[in-house]
């Protein structure tokens, strides 16, 4: 993943997701650019943050399977032994964790709604 290195660089904004929008918005209109900026991690109801999950990983998903190909993650995880929720998605992990899985890198990470799934299903006590 060194290869990524100086393709990008990371903000980490304490702001909502609506205020990271509209300020995305602005910086590519001023830049007078359509892409370039994208918002990789919702953490918190405030907060947004990391350049590892965007666009810039894409010529490097190939490369991470290729990797991932000769370790025994190649063969997934079969099993789960307990109740996992996916972050790229938000929902209960009910699929295997192969090379497939591994598309993350290049998009967000959820966590937020990874969490509140967990809440509202388990509750409180749950978590």
């Amino acid at each position: 993943m060194t290869c990524a290195e100086g393709s990008g660089a990371m903000a980490a904004l304490g702001v909502s997701i609506q205020k990271a929008k509209v300020m995305i918005r602005k910086v590519l209109l001023h830049a007078k650019a359509m892409s370039g900026l994208w918002i990789t991690g919702i953490n918190s109801f405030q907060a947004v943050t990391c350049a590892f999950h965007t666009p810039f990983m894409e010529w490097q998903e190939q490369l991470f399977k290729e990797w991932i190909a000769v370790t025994p993650l190649s063969q997934g995880t079969k099993t789960h032994f307990v109740s996992v929720t996916s972050m790229t998605d938000g929902r209960w992990l009910d699929r295997d964790l192969n090379i497939s899985y591994w598309y993350n890198i290049c998009h967000p990470v959820l966590s937020r709604t990874a969490i509140n799934k967990i809440s509202s299903d388990e509750g409180p006590n749950g978590v």
